[in-house]
This record gives structure tokens, sequence and C-alpha cells, in this order.
């Protein structure tokens, strides 16, 4: 009697999921890498590039004694065309311009290799009533290659299965890239939480909403928002959310310093996703030409070393008054996004929100941006990729 034929076992969705991202990872480092060849470490032949596999592995939960996570991995494999040597390399972390570099590449052909993505973290609770804090941050990446990834951050199981619903149904208004869900927070503290999904997925930004926190949050929140900071690199957009039906005029004011030049190259991305236009305002309390050619300059300044293409709809204006909050505030009224550059941390310790920027974003009509930046920070990753 012959055995009965067995079917292997259907593959489940996460399976079929890993294998398209797998195949997609494949078709888009394919075309970069056709040409792009290593050393072999054990004979003179050439490691070539032969596609990305799935592998699945997990990790142990921090804080949490026994929880496991899923950790998917994406493997580069090269093969070695003399002796078939196998490489494998991390396609998160895989550097092909740092290794041209190393095999003596020329310095034009080594840049065109670099393939480092923008990132933007956002921090979730569960019960927003708009999708803002994604659309800002999918129209900051989307054109750039660059990858959204969304902290569940909600407190309770139906908060964070709500998160997860919001997910599963969201579309971006602009930009392609699918938000990725990092963890469930938990137990976790976000003082804790933050800093670490930060410095582990290689974030370049935080996005969150300013308001509706619960009191008992607020330390562990502002402890993690100061460790973030603290970080080089790490800057933060504190988002007001009024909704984000459309962009068409974005309002960036701006007094000058690091903040402020960390909230350039963002503006000036989101107005090119958005199609919008950009206005830039220096508000001086008196009305002479001293002032107007400070001011200016302080515009000027702010946009130091970003490429401002042609077609982008940028307007510079110095305005007087001796109120720049109210100022601010009554002219974003007629601007679908205002954007501030807010008050960095240093020597003199933490954040707070205290000062005129965040004023100035929490009382605005429309949805407003507060860019955080620590004083002494390097020139964040998105102001060279736009420069």
């Amino acid at each position: 009697m012959t055995d009965p034929e067995v079917n292997p076992p259907a593959p489940s969705p996460s399976d079929e999921a890993a294998e398209r991202k797998a195949s997609d990872l494949s078709q888009q480092w394919g075309a970069r890498l056709d040409k792009f060849h290593l050393p072999c470490p054990l004979c003179k032949g050439a490691l070539a590039f032969h596609g990305v596999t799935p592998e699945q592995f997990y990790e142990f939960s921090e804080g949490e004694p026994g929880a496991v996570e899923p950790l998917a991995l994406y493997p580069l494999i090269f093969i070695c065309d003399h002796c078939g040597y196998t490489a494998e390399f991390d396609s998160e972390l895989f550097n092909p311009a740092y290794l041209a570099r190393l095999s003596g590449a020329e310095p034009r052909a080594a840049e065109a290799l670099d393939i480092r993505r923008f990132r933007a973290l956002v921090a979730l609770r569960g019960d927003e009533h708009n999708e803002t804090l994604l659309d800002l941050a999918t129209a900051l990446v989307g054109n750039r290659g660059g990858v959204v990834i969304v902290l569940n951050a909600a407190r309770s199981e139906a908060l964070a299965d709500e998160c997860e619903a919001r997910l599963h149904r969201y579309t971006p208004a602009v930009g392609n890239p699918a938000p990725v869900r990092v963890v469930r927070r938990g137990n976790r503290k976000l003082e804790k939480l933050l800093p670490e999904i930060m410095a582990r997925e290689q974030c370049d930004w935080l996005l969150l909403e300013a308001r509706g926190w619960p009191r008992t949050e607020e330390p562990d929140l502002a402890a993690g928002l100061n460790a973030v900071l603290a970080r080089p690199g790490g800057d933060v957009a504190l988002v007001y959310d009024h909704g984000l039906a459309r962009v068409n005029r974005i309002l960036f004011a701006t007094a000058g310093g690091p903040s402020a030049r960390a909230a350039a190259p963002f503006a000036l991305q989101l107005a090119r996703a958005f199609a919008a236009d950009l206005h830039l305002l220096y508000v001086a309390t008196s009305p002479d030409d001293q002032s107007e050619e400070v001011g200016q300059q302080h515009l000027i300044d702010t946009l130091a070393g970003l490429e401002i293409a042609g077609a982008d709809q940028i307007q510079r204006r110095v305005v007087f008054g001796p109120d720049p909050v109210q100022i601010i505030l009554n002219e974003a009224a007629g601007y679908d996004l205002l954007i501030t550059g807010g008050s960095p941390i240093g020597r003199r310790g933490p954040k707070k929100l205290e000062s005129r920027s965040d004023k100035i974003t929490r009382n605005a009509p429309n949805t407003a941006l507060n860019v955080l930046a620590k004083d002494t920070r390097q020139k964040s990753w998105l102001s060279r990729l736009l420069g």
C-alpha cells in the first residue's frame, strides 16, 4: 500500500508577508548592487549579491521576565563566484558605501551607494482623534525612501487594540511607506522606552502629540523626551493636533537658533511633500531699518546650507510688533500648518514647555509643531540630505 500524499502546510499570513518583504528588498537592493562586488575573505574571488531571505528570531522583552517578542531579520546574501563562500549582512544595517570606501572605491562611486534611510518614530496613545501624526511622518519620509515606525504607547489593552486596528486601516495622505509597529508598550515606562527605541531602530525624529497624556504619564514622558533630546541628532516634533485635512500653506515662525535650524529641513520637506507654499516669518519688536536687516539675516541663517529648488514657493517676511506671540498666532490663522523651533535643552537642564514657542504652538488655531533640538547637536541627517 502506498503512503498517502502529504501536502505541506499552507504558509501563514505572516510568512507570506515576510516573503513579500524579502522579495521587495531583493528588487530594491538588486538595482543598486548589480555591479557591486566585495573581495572574498577566503580566496581571490568576488562576493556578488544573491538576494534577500527572511529569517525569524526572538528577543527577550526588557523589564518583562519570560516575555519574548518576534524579531524579523532580512539578511542580504553575497556568494563568492570562485569558492562559493556565503556572507550575510543585516539589510537594516548594511552600508555598501562604507564597504566601498574600505575597498578603495572612488569617492563619487562610494557616495552613489549610500542608502541611509530616514526613520521617523511616531508615539501613539490609541485615543487620538485624527491621523495627523501618521500623515506628517509619512509626508516627511515618503519621498525619501524612509520608514515610519510606530510605538503603540497605549496604557490599556482596549486602546492598544484600537491603535493596531487604526494602523491596519491607515492610508497615507501623501507618500507611500507603511507604518511599522515596533512594540506594544505594556508596563514599560516611557522614560526608558522612547530613547531605547530611538537608538535601537536608528530613528532620526520623534513625533508625538503634545496634549492628552494623563497626568500620571507626564513625569515619565518628560524624562523620556529629554533622554531622546540628549542623543546626538535626537530631534523631536511636538504636535498640537487640530486635524490636517489639507496643507496648502505652511507658516514657519523663527527667531533663529539650533531648533530653528533643525526645523528648517523639516518644514521644507513637508512643503515639498504636500506641494504647499512655505512662508518664513520673523517678528521684530522695534520697527527700524536695523531690525529689518537683523530679521532677514535670521531667516537667511535658518535656511543656510539647505538646497532650495527653484520650484519651492518660499516667502520671507519680517514684521514688527510688541507682542511676537500674538502676532504669530494672528498670522497662523491664515495657514494650514504652523511650525516653530523651540527652546533647546543644554547646560541649564531639562526641557520645560514654558517658552515662547510653546505658548505659540499650544494656542495656535490650526495644527502646530514645536521642533526641539539639543543646542550642542550635530547637523541632522535630514538637513544633510536636503543640503
